[in-house]
């Protein structure tokens, strides 16, 4: 960085606010992608037990059959587990925009959280929030409807959405931070593109304008 009172060569000095600007824009977007990543971590612990959940069914599908699975007696998985069992792809298309700094494919990805991750874990809500509450008022299993091994599943989910809405609201806090980073840099970057055009066009207009009054003198 030049010192005080002096200014890189080639220049007058007056860019600086402008190249002080990019850095804390290129600062602000590794935060962003690094904080991101970290989320990817926790996303994954909890696909597995997504798919952990879904196995036994995915296996009767197939018909491969296995004891062990059968005997825990496994509920069937709901539509929102299957539409959560996709959330992870979503991951992938955001490790594609951070490659390429896309403000498109990060807002598609931040899309994709809402409807894959977010939305499924409030259609669980509907179904196990009153079971939760009426577990926490009786505590007794035999009162609640969704019942496995004498455990309430929805203190189960609600332990699982603890933890899981955390995450994917993360998720889109930075998705939409890198979207307005990015989009901003864009808009920026092809403002300062047409401001020499829009130059010599004006000079040429400028050029002409005297050629023709030198020609009619």
């Amino acid at each position: 960085m030049a010192s005080k009172g002096s200014y890189a060569l080639g220049t007058d000095g007056t860019d600086f606010k402008h190249r002080q600007r990019v850095v804390s824009t290129h600062m602000a977007s590794a935060d962003a992608k690094y904080y991101l990543k970290l989320t990817f971590y926790l996303h994954l612990i909890l696909y597995i037990i997504i798919v952990l959940k879904l196995s036994e069914d995915l296996l009767d599908r197939a018909d491969i059959f296995i004891l062990e699975l059968q005997e825990l007696e496994i509920p069937k998985p709901d539509l929102w587990e299957w539409l959560y069992g996709l959330s992870f792809f979503g991951n992938l298309l955001a490790l594609r925009a951070m490659r390429t700094n896309s403000a498109r494919l990060i807002n598609l990805y931040h899309i994709a959280t809402w409807l894959l991750s977010l939305t499924p874990l409030l259609l669980a809500q509907t179904a196990y929030f009153p079971d939760f509450v009426t577990f926490l008022q009786e505590r007794d299993t035999e009162k609640v409807r969704y019942v496995w091994r004498q455990l309430p599943i929805a203190v189960i989910f609600q332990a699982f959405a603890l933890v899981a809405l955390q995450v994917h609201l993360m998720q889109v806090f930075y998705a939409y931070r890198l979207y307005k980073i990015w989009s901003a840099y864009l808009l920026n970057r092809s403002q300062t593109q047409q401001q020499p055009q829009s130059t010599n066009s004006a000079n040429s207009a400028q050029g002409s304008n005297s050629f023709g009054s030198k020609k009619i003198n």
